[in-house]
């Protein structure tokens, strides 16, 4: 016998909420440490304090309301200006934070008298692309924003304002007017000046007029944020094989592309250098861009847009790799990659990890349930993590069957299983169902449109993984189920591992397609041992971001019940077998569940009593004393899950003729008259029965 223990995914048993809110406080101040220390410009080589914090807990702990009231208008009673920068999901978040923030500073600016009473300066930052409040563009030309945008090109110096001229909209322009209420003054200091923007705005060409923060927290992953990622399609490809004699750098991409020869030795095979490369690349550059000025005519600006290069960005692409080719000894290129499309056409893909705009010496709070070390320091290498893990208040039931779309595909009854199993909570005004965007659709039928906001299952909610990160709709909510799992292919996250440690790490392909699997120990309360089987990447890197796009989505759906506070009455139902971060209190047999639904829907009476249940399902697979005996003793353990979820059918104790001992029974609660009805289905006089709760 193996004395070998499976390790438990994630070991670590969570905190009573007063503790995690103390630890809470605690990481703040140790921030604000940070705010004082950069303030004071002392270098941080001189000191233990680290320029950058990272919290990770999970939602509803109140991180980003904490952060509001110490951080952002906690400094009302030092009658200090400040300037924050707070990095949001989607601007669909953006108004919640300006009512929190407006909220908290009256709280605070109640301690100071009205005459000296400064006031809060809180703006949205929108891009040139959105509308204005009263849905009006906030740019004139978006639309060559977009363009010159789209080819990789800077937009302040060529359509707004530069040595060259301004911009006819310049003065009324509303995207600009955003930056002008940073500057208002009320009673000699605007305090505090908070501006709210969108993560990408971490990534692009930081506008002139923003201030120099005091500091900045970042609110939820962005690592996506932070990939550069370009498709070329088959435009390249034509320019790889037309005629004539290529260049040796475009015979080199033909070997990659074509006989999947390592990039980066093809270019030394070849004698290539960097600056080859980069003269490659001045071929396919907008030639026509030091012609674009922000004084001229949209007709003008127009026209040199016109003559902008069909490969799009292929000269940012070329000069990357030209880099990497004099900074790497690597064979193999971790910037692009080949695939086919669904046609079968060859599509290359550029990824790499962009740098951050923030000035240097800002300290910076990341604040995020699915935080990890590894990608938060590749962005910040000084940065201190702090994980909070919290008791979340609800009973959950994980499930033993992983319902993928290669199961649904590969066994219909599968399917069907979903429906009989999500037909239990249609009619629940208060259960949030969450799946994945694929299968949300084949259960509701909406396209993906209507798929981008909160959808209908019966009365039930239904949304998939990624679309529901920083909701508060369904704190009220009683029951969330999760089905099937977000799970990326191996070759995206692969290139997406390298794009991010480009630098830093050597990164593991995979050699087949499918996910190996291992075995892993849930985290069961009680400490009792459950295992399962789990498909992981066998590289490290590649890895965590399986699980930052597959346990961590299953985490964001379940927590958007806000878990940390309330009552003990809420329902968990994890159908997947992945492990995940929270604490399982019973683990169910999928099959035998669904065994249990086909029974009781073949009779209206199911005897827990082997000889009995024999009687009433004689068509039943099982044709023994013995082996009813066993199925029962399963079955037996699923009450706790009939209680709670087949309200239909209810638990009797009943005594009949052939033995002393009592036996139970569930019988359906339309019938009127359960001791006739048991009698009649076992062939066996009943003497007495009696409701159990």
């Amino acid at each position: 016998m193996s004395d070998f223990k499976v390790e438990i995914a994630y070991p670590e048993y969570p905190l009573a909420l007063s503790e995690a809110e103390d630890l809470l406080q605690d990481a703040i101040r140790q921030f604000f440490g940070s705010i004082i220390q950069a303030r004071n410009g002392v270098k941080p080589e001189s000191t233990p304090l680290p320029e950058n914090i990272a919290i990770k807990a999970a939602a509803g702990l109140g991180k980003t309301s904490a952060v509001i009231s110490e951080l952002c208008v906690g400094q009302v009673k030092h009658q200090k200006a400040v300037h924050v920068e707070y990095y949001v999901p989607s601007h669909n978040l953006s108004s919640q934070v300006v009512e929190d923030l407006n909220i908290e500073y009256k709280t605070h600016a109640e301690r100071i008298s009205e005459g000296d009473r400064p006031s809060i300066n809180v703006s949205i930052l929108k891009g040139r692309s959105q509308s204005d409040n009263n849905g009006s563009p906030l740019c004139n030309k978006s639309e060559q924003v977009n363009e010159l945008s789209t080819l990789g090109y800077p937009v302040s110096s060529r359509l707004c304002k530069s040595e060259q001229g301004t911009c006819e909209y310049y003065s009324t322009c509303g995207y600009q007017k955003q930056f002008v209420a940073q500057n208002v003054d009320t009673k000699g200091i605007t305090l505090p000046a908070v501006t709210i923007m969108t993560r990408n705005q971490l990534f692009l060409e930081r506008h002139s007029f923003l201030p120099r923060p005091d500091f900045v927290v970042i609110d939820e992953s962005f690592y996506q944020t932070g990939l550069e990622e370009i498709k070329i399609g088959k435009e390249i490809l034509t320019l790889m094989t037309s005629d004539g004699e290529p260049s040796n750098v475009l015979k080199a991409l033909r070997l990659f592309i074509l006989d999947k020869q390592p990039l980066l030795k093809s270019f030394r095979d070849l004698n290539i250098t960097k600056e080859d490369i980069l003269e490659e690349a001045k071929l396919y550059g907008f030639k026509g861009l030091g012609s674009i000025t922000p004084n001229q005519a949209v007709e003008e600006q127009n026209t040199h847009l016109k003559d902008a290069p069909k490969y799009l960005k292929f000269d940012f692409v070329l000069t990357a790799l030209a880099e990497e080719l004099e900074t790497s000894e690597r064979e193999d290129s971790y910037f692009l990659s080949v695939d086919k499309d669904n046609k079968g056409n060859i599509v290359l893909t550029f990824m790499k990890r962009k740098e951050m705009n923030i000035p240097e010496g800002v300290p910076i709070l990341f604040i995020d349930a699915d935080l990890n070390e590894e990608v938060i320091k590749v962005f910040r290498p000084n940065t201190k993590v702090i994980n909070i893990p919290v008791e979340r208040k609800a009973i959950v039931h994980q499930f033993n069957q992983t319902l993928s779309g290669y199961s649904r595909h590969s066994d219909p009854k599968v399917s069907e299983q979903i429906d009989s199993f999500l037909n239990l909570f249609k009619d629940d005004e208060r259960a949030l169902i969450v799946t994945t965007k694929k299968l949300r659709k084949e259960l509701t039928g909406e396209d993906d449109e209507q798929a981008k906001a909160n959808g209908l299952y019966g009365n039930a909610s239904i949304n998939h993984y990624g679309n529901l990160r920083g909701l508060n709709d369904f704190s009220q909510f009683k029951t969330v189920v999760v089905l099937d799992r977000n799970q990326p292919n191996n070759k995206s996250l692969e290139q997406s591992a390298k794009a991010l440690w480009f630098d830093k790490a050597t990164i593991t392909n995979l050699t087949d397609t499918n996910y190996p699997r291992h075995q892993q120990g849930l985290r069961m309360k009680g400490r009792s041992e459950q295992n399962v089987k789990v498909s992981y990447h066998p590289d490290k890197h590649v890895q965590i971001l399986l699980e930052i796009n597959r346990e961590a989505e299953i985490t964001q759906a379940i927590d958007r019940l806000r878990l940390l506070r309330g009552n003990n009455d809420r329902q968990v139902f994890i159908a997947t077998s992945i492990p995940v971060d929270v604490t399982i209190d019973y683990y169910w047999d999928w099959k035998l569940f669904h065994r249990l639904l086909e029974l009781l829907d073949k009779s209206v009476v199911l005897p827990l009593h082997p000889e009995h249940f024999l009687r009433v399902y004689p068509h039943e697979t099982v044709k023994t004393k013995s082996g009813a005996k066993d199925l029962l003793k399963n079955l037996n353990k699923m009450l706790p899950l009939i209680n709670i979820l087949i309200s239909n059918y209810l638990l009797f104790k009943y005594k009949h003729g052939e033995s002393r001992k009592s036996a139970l029974v569930l019988v359906a609660s339309s019938v009127n008259n359960h001791k006739e009805a048991i009698e009649r289905l076992i062939g066996v006089e009943v003497t007495s029965v009696e409701p159990l709760k």
